[in-house]
């Protein structure tokens, strides 16, 4: 009879094993799935560092690298349609459509004219073609 309690006591001994590698393998899935849903918003954040530090270098008529949506939500990792492909053309944006590019981006809206312009700017890494 005790004999018998002890390989009882065993084999249980045995399943809290196997469960607890069992768990420890669905947690590592977990990790690994977690690392691979983050992977592509580092991406997105490098390829918009490398546009914005080219855009640093670029003349104002010279087309702009183009800079995808860094912000969570719909629309992250692609570049708004209406993104101005140049300085000249960011400068010359008016009020609305300075806050459509500053939507499309995730980015405030507020602010006058000038401001929104600029906040485009810095978000694009435009340093030239200032008017």
């Amino acid at each position: 009879m005790q004999q018998g309690q002890q390989q009882m006591q065993q084999q249980m001994q045995q399943g809290q094993q196997q469960m607890q590698q069992q768990m420890q393998q669905v947690q590592q899935a977990l990790q690994a799935l977690q690392q691979i849903q983050q992977q592509p918003g580092q991406l997105v954040s490098v390829h918009a560092i490398a546009a914005r530090a080219g855009n640093a270098s670029k003349a104002a008529n010279e087309p702009l690298e183009k800079v995808p949506r860094t912000t969570p939500g719909l629309g992250h990792g692609q570049v708004p349609a209406n993104a101005p492909a140049t300085a000249v053309e960011l400068w010359q944006l008016n009020y609305q459509q300075a806050g459509d590019v500053l939507g499309a981006y995730g980015l405030l809206r507020t602010g006058n004219v000038d401001v929104r312009r600029q906040r485009i700017a810095a978000h694009l890494g435009v340093t030239g073609g200032v008017p």
